[in-house]
């Protein structure tokens, strides 16, 4: 799952609040989660640089993204003039997060039996919820989850 996938089908039990909103309060939204989107990038971009383990990269980002409105992304309507932009930004995060999943599988460090896909989508789910924080049980379980057993 992708996070453009994920923030679909949430979506959904956001709609209300959107409609609730002001153009004002959806443009604030908007600004906040295109922030929160650069902010990712650039943390994925430099990450992917360094000649550390893919896993430590990917503990990097989780926590990164801990705490960050990226819950906000599911309120954003699907079409909208930023809409373009903002999944553009969710274009150049899909891609090397997807390379650091496969890296990480390689080295050994993140278990085989998942796509990249789904890893992402497990990252979803722990990061990109309101109140998410690096160290919450729900975050530490799929951690614990996507690690690979000791050979």
């Amino acid at each position: 799952m992708t996070w453009s996938v994920y923030a679909s089908r949430t979506a959904t039990m956001i709609s209300r609040i959107r409609s609730a909103a002001g153009s004002a309060d959806r443009a604030a939204i908007e600004e906040i989660a295109q922030s929160t989107l650069t902010a990712l990038r650039d943390h994925l971009r430099a990450g992917a640089a360094e000649q550390v383990p893919r896993w430590e990269v990917l503990l990097s980002m989780v926590r990164h993204c801990a705490g960050r409105p990226l819950a906000l992304l599911s309120s954003l309507p699907e079409a909208s003039p930023q809409s373009d932009a903002r999944q553009g930004l969710v274009r150049e995060i899909d891609s090397p997060l997807g390379t650091i999943v496969e890296q990480a599988q390689q080295e050994g460090s993140l278990r085989r039996d998942l796509t990249p896909e789904q890893v992402i989508g497990l990252l979803n789910v722990a990061i990109c919820r309101p109140g998410a924080r690096a160290d919450d049980p729900l975050t530490t379980v799929m951690l614990d989850g996507l690690k690979a057993p000791a050979p």
